[in-house]
């Protein structure tokens, strides 16, 4: 927790180059962000940040892939959720793109899985929060997850 203190007080340089503060980013961005659209952020850092702390190489990228699939069902509108939803292939277990489930000999197909008549999301992580999100924290956190470890 004193690593997160520290990057929110001070800032964080994103890739180890760019010194990023909250006035930095108030520059850039509108104040009149929508609550929705910080949750949206914050849940797809929080689920980044679980899949880049395991071991890399193909299972993370299977993973990374699997999430923004996962990631853009669960931001569509209801329309296309719909479309996608009846594309959505049937699962016999609640997350069917798991190594132990999906052929490792078959090429990566991220999709949308359905298990009993709900979608099973594998790595997108929809926690609810009690608490209204600070835009600019979310896109600092979200900005060093994916600039990754500190070398």
């Amino acid at each position: 927790f004193a690593y997160l203190k520290e990057i929110h007080e001070d800032g964080v340089y994103w890739l180890n180059v760019v010194l990023l503060t909250k006035e930095d980013l108030a520059a850039f961005f509108a104040s009149d962000v929508p609550p929705e659209r910080v949750r949206q952020f914050f849940c797809f850092g929080l689920s980044l940040g679980r899949i880049l702390d395991a071991p890399g190489g193909a299972p993370c990228v299977s993973a990374v892939l699997q999430l923004i699939e996962e990631f853009e069902y669960w931001m569509a509108g209801s329309t296309a959720q719909g479309m996608k939803w009846m594309m959505a292939r049937a699962a016999q277990e609640p997350y069917a793109t798991t190594p132990h489930v999906r052929n490792p000999d078959e090429p990566v197909k991220a999709g949308i899985y359905r298990f009993q008549n709900e979608v099973a999301y594998e790595h997108l992580f929809l926690p609810d929060v009690g608490i209204e999100l600070d835009y600019f924290e979310v896109v600092i956190s979200l900005c060093e997850t994916l600039g990754g470890p500190e070398a």
